[in-house]
């Protein structure tokens, strides 16, 4: 019997939890009520504050669970000890596509985290260290500019990150890995036409 109860316990506020970051993603932080997340978990109030003490505990909970997701990629993302420029770009790709297939496996908890948290700019900082801590370490390697600003690059990086997510991921109009050959693509050739062999000779 308890077991049970402890089973239904953990299903009602997996439907809170779910309900929740639908209608958070969908009306916004300001326009989303408890009825609304109550409702729409097939609840009632008193099953709403057995779990969250508020909307914004609630809230705040569905930025932590995003967060911690997203804090994995500090763990699997540093540039290894013998990278080379082939090994580098292929570690860059990787590491995009995992971040991209991240952000894209769950819209609506990405939405929250990314647009809806208030605190979205400490998430942006965390990427941004992140790859100023791999660029810093590439150019120790040696494949890597040493002339680059590492950090306003790693801003850079991470709004490309943000834009193309906003843009062509949530909107499902990219998958992740074509995103990250256009990033990568991006971030290590730019816009520049490449100019002939003959051409530079003739300088």
């Amino acid at each position: 019997m308890v077991a049970t109860r402890q089973n239904r316990g953990v299903e009602s506020k997996a439907r809170l939890f779910q309900a929740a970051s639908h209608i958070f993603a969908e009306r916004g932080y300001y326009g989303t009520k408890v009825s609304d997340i109550v409702a729409e978990a097939g609840v009632s109030q008193p099953t709403f504050y057995a779990y969250f003490d508020s909307k914004e505990a609630l809230f705040a909970e569905l930025v932590a669970t995003f967060r911690e997701g997203l804090s994995t990629f500090v763990v699997i993302s540093r540039v290894p000890e013998d990278s080379t420029p082939e090994t580098g770009e292929r570690h860059l790709r990787d590491n995009l596509t995992a971040i991209f297939e991240y952000l894209g496996s769950d819209p609506v908890m990405t939405r929250i985290g990314l647009l809806l948290a208030p605190d979205s700019a400490e998430i942006y900082g965390a990427l941004a260290a992140i790859v100023t801590t791999n660029l810093t370490r590439a150019q120790i390697l040696g494949w890597a500019r040493p002339s680059i600003e590492v950090s306003v690059v790693a801003e850079a990086i991470v709004g490309v990150i943000h834009q193309l997510t906003v843009r062509y991921l949530l909107t499902r109009e990219r998958d992740p890995l074509q995103l990250a050959d256009i990033a990568v693509d991006f971030i290590l050739q730019g816009t520049q036409k490449p100019i002939p062999p003959q051409a530079v000779a003739e300088m």
